[in-house]
């Protein structure tokens, strides 16, 4: 597997230090509402998003190797000293710049699968200025300076615009995304990712809209090297793109290839480049390069039944075209 993959992966503690962290930061937004209808729903919401991220956790093949058999989510209260472990074990920084990433872009209160998820449609944080501050506190307990909050919004926001124009909002986050996947043509791609390992039907299908709208893709669907968990920070269209999974969400779901792009983008410009990893650098865009080219091939075989796939042809086509976007400006960044 090519280490510019394998940059993307988190193992077992860090995937479950990120679902702790987000899990944090919709306890804070519980915690400021003040409309009780309102919060009960979000309650509601929380303790879903919990036990779908743990199924997910536990039944994760990188637990053997973290050799730990708890899967649940760490509390405010442990959550500092859980970072402060995490951390120092990482052999570099870049898992924790990952999981601010993935933190910085995160908005709760997304489809998760379930029956009553029309009840979430119109939930909210309370504010997004808060929600800012208890990301710079998550940022300080990863010993990233809180200023990176801002940087990395301002650069998923530049990146959102440049490669999906004006017509798209400054952000595309889970909300969009997640709308889409969960329409029943994509529910097919989401379930062989978890059904293999112990959940299957409406729960891995849940299990799996809670790690996907976390932010996270689950690893062991892409034959990603031992001990990873999940992918993060646009990964999932690098080698992961090679899955059948991912390539349906990227057929079916232009809007979450904008969004994995534009991480992709962050990651580039903001992680490697500011560590002047050239090298790293050029192998990101050699794999961009590959996903293009899969996908192209995609819509080659599409063709040969067109009248059977025109929508799909058509999402795919805007997907490859997000994507090329993308590579372009990935490219300059790197030539400059």
């Amino acid at each position: 597997m090519s280490n510019i993959i394998d940059m993307f992966g988190l193992d077992y503690e860090q995937s479950r230090l990120l679902f702790s962290m987000q899990y944090y930061l919709v306890t804070k937004d519980v915690e400021r509402e003040k409309d009780t209808s309102v919060k009960t729903k979000k309650i509601q919401w929380h303790n879903a998003f919990r036990k779908n991220i743990e199924n997910m956790l536990e039944i994760n093949e990188a637990r053997e190797f973290a050799g730990d058999n708890d899967f649940n989510l760490w509390n405010e209260y442990v959550l500092e000293g859980a970072a402060n472990r995490i951390r120092k074990a990482a052999p570099t920084r870049t898992p924790m710049f990952l999981i601010l990433l993935e933190l910085v872009t995160f908005i709760p209160y997304y489809p998760l699968g379930e029956s009553n998820d029309d009840q979430y449609k119109k939930l909210k944080v309370v504010s997004e200025d808060k929600q800012k501050q208890d990301t710079e506190i998550l940022a300080r307990f990863l010993n990233i300076e809180p200023t990176y909050v801002s940087k990395f919004l301002l650069a998923y926001k530049n990146a959102i615009k440049g490669i999906g124009g004006n017509e798209y909002k400054w952000i595309v986050l889970v909300a969009v995304i997640v709308f889409a996947a969960v329409a029943a043509f994509l529910a097919p791609t989401i379930a062989p990712l978890f059904a293999a390992k112990g959940l299957a039907g409406a729960a891995a299908i849940s299990a799996g809209l809670a790690a996907l709208g976390g932010g996270a893709i689950a690893a062991g669907g892409f034959g990603m090297a031992g001990g990873l968990a999940v992918i993060v920070g646009g990964g999932a269209l690098l080698g992961g793109a090679t899955g059948a999974a991912i390539r349906g969400f990227i057929a079916m779901s232009p809007d979450f290839s904008l969004s994995q792009a534009a991480k992709i983008e962050v990651v580039l410009k903001e992680i490697i480049l500011a560590q002047q990893d050239t090298i790293k650098a050029q192998e990101l865009i050699m794999e961009q390069r590959k996903v293009i080219y899969l996908l192209e091939d995609d819509i080659f075989k599409l063709k040969l039944q067109k009248a059977k796939n025109q929508d799909e042809i058509k999402k795919l086509k805007k997907s490859i075209g997000f994507l090329k976007k993308a590579l372009n400006r990935n490219e300059e960044a790197v030539l400059t």
